[in-house]
């Protein structure tokens, strides 16, 4: 006979009749197990048992728990604590779903929401930016304030790039190539551009070109793999947003 078997069916369910029988054949291989004993007073309740309980009592480590679990309020104490429903969890796409679905005026106020949804909200070289966007007047060429400072944006970088390119050279004696030979090359410090290509990505979500400001992450995506579970939502959401904005067209 599978003791342990039955047990898990007894539990599982209650209804299944435990016999007199079977019980004495378990107490009989297993005189200490309680649980058998628990089981069938439970199911056949305490009257006409009183000297399986005194039995039971007996070897019971902490008799205020049978007491709990054979007494007349044992049953109040099944649903003393009830069932707590499980909250649904919101995935990532469902939240821009109903992002999606509740904003599409392009107010100030959704961009600021659509951005804190995309970017980690946290100050940094973008608040800056921000704060010179509002500042800054329009240009004697007609171009907007947002559109001026992408432009500068951009042509710094390309100074930059020009000021690593152009490198000047010099007529170098042979008695110092063999000084400088014997000097040790510093390793070039990596520059992180993230965090600005990221400002340039929020300013083009700021003019709603969404397709521009993901075109921007997804190359940051590329350059920096260490960042790619950070940039895997934003990512998403743009695409998103892309193909929102194509819908309505």
């Amino acid at each position: 006979m599978d003791i342990l078997s039955n047990i898990q069916d007894f539990i599982a369910n209650p209804s299944q009749p435990i016999t007199q029988e079977w019980l004495d054949e378990v107490q009989q291989q297993y005189p200490y197990f309680n649980l058998p004993a628990l089981l069938y007073l439970k199911q056949h309740g305490i009257e006409g048992n009183e000297e399986l309980l005194g039995k039971l009592a007996i070897s019971c480590a902490d008799r205020k728990v049978l007491s709990t679990h054979l007494g007349d309020g044992a049953d109040l104490f099944r649903d003393f604590y009830p069932q707590e429903k499980e909250e649904p969890t919101t995935t990532t796409t469902h939240a821009i779903d109903m992002f999606l679905d509740a904003f599409g005026s392009g107010s100030q106020k959704e961009v600021e929401v659509l951005e804190n949804m995309i970017f980690n909200p946290t100050p940094d070289y973008a608040d800056i930016l921000a704060a010179e966007d509002q500042a800054a007047p329009a240009t004697a060429t007609g171009e907007s304030a947002q559109d001026a400072l992408i432009n500068s944006f951009i042509a710094q970088e390309r100074e930059k790039e020009k000021e690593v390119t152009n490198i000047p050279q010099h007529h170098i004696d042979e008695h110092d190539v063999a000084e400088i030979a014997d000097t040790p090359i510093e390793q070039p410090v990596e520059r992180d551009d993230s965090m600005l290509s990221e400002s340039l990505a929020k300013m083009y979500i700021k003019r709603r070109n969404y397709s521009k400001a993901l075109e921007i992450i997804e190359n940051i995506n590329l350059n920096f793999p260490e960042k790619s579970i950070y940039f895997a939502d934003q990512i998403r959401f743009l695409r998103k947003l892309v193909l929102n904005e194509k819908t309505k067209k």
